[in-house]
């Protein structure tokens, strides 16, 4: 019996109900065994950190079709419809190429199934096409390769098998799914496992030659001073190119661990604000500074922000 009692305590820790019937949320410790791992994983937690990940998710994911779409699907026509040749992923020779008169249709779909991917509308589906359509775009060509657009693909597909349309959702508004302000708890730490990966690895590719002696960045930074004036010096100064290699490699390694831990959580926080406002001013290089900011939101307690 006693063994009984302290099973059902560990499984209720990190969620119960105060004396006034509100519920409450309290992080529970770390289990020691495989059977307590199994049952930690399927605690309830609050939903609020996976569901803002949607909203503000599925924000980012229009603004980058928008992109597409604006100034007269110039970008799409530039980059998937006048070439002559699209070099195809080893495997996806079958995926078909669009005109630009076809790609007026689809990129406003695509567009749409974001916006209700955010808002929780007919969620899993929306999640499944979007996921289709935005992975069509990225096998088109392998010249358009970009690494945050593989990890879009990726976290799009896992969160087609999510529920955070019960909660903050159309879904749970309308009725078409059992409002809920909880999920469980592998539904978190799946995706913060997921982005804790590709920030290690990204650090850790970072530990080569080229790398560790300031390259690319004694190339590029000096090439961008010339958009900062009267801050040239900063540009094409060495210390600075180490500077940002040195550090964008160690933030890279540690900031999963930093933002999971409470004591070092603020200033990890304010460190990756700084590190992906600082690559989408100097580098410009799209939506990734965007995805990861939202991203790093995850890493607090279930029921932040």
């Amino acid at each position: 019996k006693a063994k009984k009692a302290a099973a059902a305590a560990a499984a209720t820790s990190s969620a119960g109900a105060a004396d006034d019937g509100v519920e409450y949320y309290e992080p529970a410790p770390f289990p020691r065994t495989l059977r307590g791992w199994a049952n930690y994983m399927f605690d309830p937690v609050p939903a609020h950190s996976v569901v803002f990940l949607r909203i503000m998710w599925g924000l980012v994911m229009f603004y980058e079709i928008f992109t597409f779409m604006q100034y007269d699907y110039a970008k799409t026509a530039h980059t998937l419809v006048y070439p002559r040749v699209l070099f195809h992923y080893y495997g996806f020779d079958w995926v078909p190429r669009l005109t630009l008169e076809q790609y007026h249709v689809f990129m406003p779909v695509a567009a749409f199934f974001a916006l209700a991917f955010s808002a929780g509308l007919a969620y899993h589906v929306s999640a499944a096409a979007f996921f289709v359509m935005f992975t069509f775009v990225f096998l088109q060509c392998m010249t358009n390769y970009l690494n945050h657009f593989y990890l879009v693909s990726v976290l799009l597909f896992l969160y087609v098998f999510l529920t955070p349309n019960r909660f903050f959702a159309l879904d749970s508004l309308l009725g078409a799914s059992r409002p809920s302000a909880w999920v469980p708890r592998w539904q978190l730490w799946i995706v913060r496992a997921l982005i804790a990966v590709v920030y290690v690895y990204a650090g850790f590719v970072k530990v080569n030659e080229d790398w560790l002696r300031g390259e690319p960045l004694l190339h590029w930074m000096p090439k961008r001073a010339s958009r900062f004036p009267g801050y040239e010096w900063v540009f094409t100064s060495w210390y600075t190119a180490m500077f940002m290699s040195y550090s964008g490699m160690l933030f890279d390694m540690f900031a999963p661990f930093g933002l999971l831990n409470r004591y070092l959580r603020w200033p990890f926080f304010f460190a990756s604000l700084s590190f992906h406002g600082l690559n989408k001013l100097i580098f410009n290089i799209g939506i990734f500074p965007y995805m990861m900011t939202v991203i790093t939101f995850l890493f607090f307690d279930a029921d932040r922000p």
